[in-house]
């Protein structure tokens, strides 16, 4: 089968790498920097290599913040003063950032200026202003909500990541595998994309995983065995369920009536924002379960499931 496109070695995405490079031509005729960019989606989609990639198909530095609640807005201000025409400023989590450094960006994206900071003291110097450079900010977040609407309604490019497919997530093990130079049977590369729920960045921590356990990864082809048997090793059972995700159906099974999401939090021992995201999206998407009014449910299928599991 014939290599997937990619951008810059991005594969997948492909709407929204067509909308990218299309500012990108026009924004490198006009000699503008790109508009300010809102990647939205799951942890470990891509939204970090898309900005590395704009940076590289514009020619320009990329900047990155990890945005916490700790980041302060002298800091982002630092920053902006030092960035050059057209540079990339990549703001990771950006719905972490307090109000304070939310609004710091207003300004710069607006007016194309940020407080001067004393160098000393690390304070913003009241009505001291400096001018900066265009430049393009590019937001990542998996909690649009959380963006304060002023800054949200700054960011015209709103592109929300979407599942990738099977031949996608085949594809994304091959570059990865290639990379850490592991020898993958078709088969096994088919076990891993499916075993990744289609999320490239887990590819990268199975691959890693399987490449440390094995002897001679360099020179001696994975198997789709030794694939499958290294992934029941990590608890991912051959319908690419996690322990979590077991014990989040079993609790299902034992209510038999709808959960709410607290509920299970408290006996899974999680939060709810890692039940939501890390397990619920995938089980939803395998038809396991559905969420009514009243709480979470399995469904057919995943009353199927667990009942071909206890006759097994």
């Amino acid at each position: 089968m014939r290599p997937l496109p990619t951008f810059h070695g991005f594969c997948g995405q492909s709407e929204i790498v067509n909308i990218l490079r299309l500012h990108c031509n026009g924004a490198k005729e006009k000699g503008i920097p790109l508009p300010p960019v809102n990647l939205i989606g799951p942890s470990g989609t891509g939204k970090t290599e898309l900005a590395q990639c704009l940076a590289l198909e514009m020619g320009t530095d990329l900047h990155s913040i990890f945005s916490s609640p700790r980041t302060k807005p002298w800091q982002i201000a630092q920053l902006l003063a030092k960035i050059k025409k057209a540079d990339i400023v990549f703001f990771d989590e950006v719905h972490a950032l307090s109000d304070c450094a939310q609004e710091i960006l207003y300004p710069a994206i607006d007016k194309l200026h940020v407080p001067v900071v004393d160098a000393e003291t690390n304070r913003i110097r009241e009505n001291e202003w400096q001018d900066i450079p265009p430049f393009t900010l590019v937001a990542a977040t998996d909690q649009p909500g959380a963006l304060k609407n002023a800054l949200r309604a700054r960011l015209p490019l709103q592109l929300t990541l979407t599942t990738y497919s099977f031949q996608e997530m085949r594809e994304i093990v091959r570059n990865v595998a290639a990379k850490l130079k592991l020898l993958l049977s078709d088969q096994a590369i088919s076990c891993v994309a499916a075993a990744s729920r289609g999320i490239p960045r887990r590819v990268k921590h199975l691959l890693e995983s399987l490449h440390t356990c094995q002897p001679n990864p360099e020179t001696v082809s994975i198997s789709v065995g030794i694939a499958r048997d290294h992934l029941r090793s990590l608890g991912i059972d051959s319908d690419n369920l996690t322990p979590d995700d077991r014990r989040y159906l079993q609790v299902l099974q034992q209510h038999n009536r709808p959960v709410s999401i607290q509920t299970l939090a408290l006996q899974l021992g999680l939060d709810e924002f890692m039940l939501q995201r890390d397990i619920e999206t995938y089980l939803i998407r395998q038809g396991l379960v559905e969420i009514k009014p009243g709480g979470r449910l399995l469904t057919p299928r995943g009353v199927a499931l667990l009942k071909t599991r206890r006759c097994a």
